[in-house]
């Protein structure tokens, strides 16, 4: 999926449109009677990638709509959630909501997530709403654990893995991208996924692996 970035030249030198963090970018009367012609509301939350055009003006013909700019899942291209809404400075000239193609986030996983599943339709199912929400998800059937260490160092691709128990609730805002700053720890998330080096799932491997948890605080 391609998304065109590229600002107008008139749009090289206006200033960036004001900005105001929010809980919820669609409480539009937060942009009232601001002295710019238009008011980014934008996720408390989210990070807007550097790519993205703050000083974008819309068409003649959609400069009376409120725009609406989502992060999505660089794997998957699914729709995570709306981040940014630019938004005209008076009420009255709000008269409808465009939504865009163009993404104000891109979110990419750095590391394999594997979901432990069973053969029942809930599990299935389970595995299913993973990986359309993240990407990068492969599942792995619960066996003895030598098979599934197996199964997991014969198909990653990455240097550490994801590991989600059945037990374990995600919310859907969580972010996989942790930073791990040593390939000897295995690191426990406060909802209780794991991250694991690796080295871990290799019989032939002789490092002695630490576990930690983590507090994201």
């Amino acid at each position: 999926m391609i998304f065109s970035n590229i600002p107008t030249f008139s749009s090289r030198f206006r200033k960036p449109w004001p900005i105001i963090r929010v809980n919820d970018i669609m409480n539009y009367e937060l942009a009232n009677n601001n002295e710019s012609q238009y008011v980014w509301l934008i996720d408390k939350y989210s990070v807007i990638d550097d790519s993205f055009s703050l000083n974008w003006m819309p068409e003649d013909i959609d400069k009376d709509k409120c725009h609406i700019f989502n992060k999505i899942n660089g794997n998957t291209g699914a729709i995570i959630k709306p981040i940014a809404a630019l938004v005209p400075n008076s009420p009255k000239h709000r008269l409808s909501n465009k939504l865009h193609q163009r993404p104000a986030s891109i979110e990419h996983n750095m590391f394999n997530i594997y979901v432990k599943i069973d053969r029942t339709k809930e599990s299935r199912d389970r595995f299913k709403s993973f990986k359309y929400r993240w990407g990068n998800v492969k599942s792995i059937f619960i066996t003895d654990e030598n098979a599934m260490n197996r199964r997991i160092y014969q198909t990653a691709t990455t240097d550490y893995i994801w590991i989600i128990d059945p037990h374990v609730v995600i919310d859907d805002t969580w972010d996989f991208n942790f930073n791990p700053s040593n390939a000897t720890i295995i690191y426990e998330m406060p909802n209780g996924i794991k991250l694991y080096p690796i080295n871990y799932f290799d019989e032939l491997s002789d490092v002695k692996l630490s576990e930690i948890k983590v507090d994201l605080q």
